[in-house]
């Protein structure tokens, strides 16, 4: 019988120390040694929109909110195909009853400067529960120091990478001022915090987007003029409106000289009213990723709309090579 191993610390966390099967620990996978972009992703095999779990679902019919699951798969190995040209990527077996396993960029971070160490998300949003365990167990597999957050918290989509040590972290929502604190006290981390009030931006992934190791791009609508002017002290910022943001226009996937995002534009006839509210999302994208020599990358996902999700809420960055 194989089984995790935990060990909890003086704080009271619980820190993944290896794998048993009876005869000892299996040597880890070390991460180090893995060269490439590596990411985490999940196949949408338990999508539902049963439960609405935020705003852009609650404004569905129910009916609106059905999946066709033939058709997320496809749009899922889609953005798969594209990501493993250039990457490589991990796949967490699905669960049943768990909705939004798919949105791996919740289930936690591995911090850029800590590059060994994975600490799995807290989460506040119940229909999430239970990921947090699959992540741990999975994570400590391929060989990270994995740290379950005391606080509330939901992975890299609140928690953002500007350079060196710096981060930004989202907190008023699905991630808790206390969870920056705790990151930042323990993790030799200075954290930017910036509060989210905005249902439909509810995630951080959704308001800031980092670039380049000088460049990011931020909603000033909805951040405060501090929290600005401190992100300025670190990076240059690339200004956002609100309505852009909205759209979805920072949910979005660096990765080398491409810049994924997603569009239903395909699916959409001239004449559709959702037309040229699409047009305007790709030409922003297309705005930004000029800015700062990005080849734009637009994928379909129609069928995750339907849980008020884009494109970044699908892939956990594994490494930051």
């Amino acid at each position: 019988m194989i089984t995790s191993v935990f060990t909890p610390n003086n704080s009271g966390e619980f820190l993944a120390k290896g794998i048993i099967d009876g005869e000892g620990i299996v040597p880890w996978l070390s991460i180090k040694e893995i060269r490439q972009p590596s990411f985490l992703m999940s196949p949408p095999f338990g999508l539902s929109g049963e439960v609405a779990n935020n705003v852009w679902m609650e404004n569905m019919k129910k009916e609106d909110r059905v999946v066709n699951l033939s058709k997320a798969m496809y749009e899922f190995h889609n953005f798969f195909n594209l990501l493993s040209e250039y990457a490589l990527v991990f796949l967490l077996p699905p669960y049943p009853g768990l909705q939004d396993l798919v949105y791996v960029a919740n289930m936690g971070i591995v911090p850029p400067h800590m590059p060994d160490v994975a600490i799995i998300s807290n989460f506040r949003s119940i229909p999430r529960r239970g990921e947090d365990i699959l992540g741990l167990n999975f994570l400590s597999q391929l060989g990270y120091h994995v740290i379950r957050a005391p606080y509330y918290f939901e992975g890299e989509a609140d928690l953002k990478h500007l350079n060196n040590n710096v981060y930004i972290g989202a907190y008023g929502m699905r991630t808790s001022y206390q969870f920056l604190e705790w990151f930042e006290q323990n993790f030799d981390a200075k954290v930017i915090p910036f509060k989210i009030n905005d249902p439909y931006c509810y995630h951080l992934d959704g308001c800031v987007l980092p670039l380049t190791e000088n460049k990011v791009a931020v909603c000033v609508d909805i951040a405060d003029r501090e929290t600005v002017k401190e992100i300025e002290k670190f990076t240059e910022i690339i200004p956002v409106s609100h309505k852009d943001a909205r759209s979805g226009v920072l949910n979005s996937v660096v990765l080398g000289k491409k810049l994924f995002n997603d569009s239903v534009i395909e699916y959409l006839s001239k004449s559709d009213s959702r037309y040229e509210r699409e047009l305007i999302k790709l030409r922003s994208v297309e705005r930004i990723a000029k800015l700062v020599e990005l080849e734009p990358v637009f994928v379909p996902m129609s069928e995750f709309e339907k849980s008020g999700a884009c494109l970044s809420c699908l892939v956990m960055h594994l490494n930051w090579r």
